[in-house]
């Protein structure tokens, strides 16, 4: 065996839907930097309480892989806490319906973790000493610089609240705010201005090669899934290459 075990078996009872914690329970999963709508099935989440800490599912738990040392035993689930290995399973009702969270904490093959640990330092390392340092960006910024990147951090940052408003429409069927879509597609239009303005560049002209574009790559302005894998208008690059 591969691992070996720490302490006795452990149970916690499980809380299914983030609406059945309490008030402070709900706190203790926000001070985790979740709120409700970042989970994909609220009212499916499984949440089960350790001491003063709070667990759940979609944050803490992985599933056990065919590589693992732990797969195809009793356990469904890994999850780590600080320095803490732990494995877990559900107990079930009649319904399939996990009542019953059961843990153990675990320690897996030494050679295994050595070889883990030294492979996060070599990372580690690999990235302190490849990582342009802040100060070397900082001396090299321009204001022009630093007006590209305001531009580009705001497309982003926008896209993204529209992306969240456009999920919950569709994944959770809340009604779709069509305000806030306009909101955000206008807040898009700003910052895509500024950085079309930085560069002397015009909307038409970036409509104009869109269009030319697209017409390459489809002909007769027809979409096919073909079409679109080929990509004509990208030939001439990699016939370069």
């Amino acid at each position: 065996m591969n691992y070996k075990y720490i302490n006795d078996l452990c149970k916690s009872p499980t809380i299914i839907g983030y609406h059945n914690l309490t008030p402070l329970q709900q706190s203790m999963v926000s001070d985790q930097g979740w709120y409700l709508d970042d989970f994909i099935a609220p009212e499916q989440e499984i949440f089960w309480e350790v001491g003063e800490s709070l667990f759940f599912q979609s944050q803490d738990l992985q599933e056990i892989q065919p590589m693992s040392v732990l797969y195809n035993t009793e356990w469904e689930y890994f999850y780590r806490e600080g320095l803490k290995n732990y494995a877990l399973r559900f107990e079930r009702d009649t319904e399939a319906i996990p009542t019953m969270a059961v843990y153990r904490e675990v320690i897996l093959d030494e050679l295994n973790t050595r070889q883990c640990l030294a492979e996060r330092s070599l990372h580690s390392e690999m990235v302190e000493a490849l990582c342009k340092s802040g100060e070397l960006i900082c001396q090299e910024l321009t204001a022009q610089d630093a007006h590209n990147l305001h531009m580009v951090v705001g497309i982003s940052g926008e896209a993204g609240e529209l992306l969240d408003a456009i999920k919950k429409a569709v994944i959770y069927r809340k009604p779709i705010d069509m305000e806030n879509v306009i909101e955000e597609l206008g807040d898009l239009e700003f910052y895509m201005e500024g950085l079309r303005q930085s560069f002397g560049i015009t909307r038409s002209q970036t409509l104009s090669h869109n269009i030319a574009k697209l017409s390459k790559r489809y002909e007769g302005l027809k979409f096919t899934n073909e079409a679109a894998q080929l990509r004509a208008d990208k030939q001439h690059e990699s016939d370069r290459t």
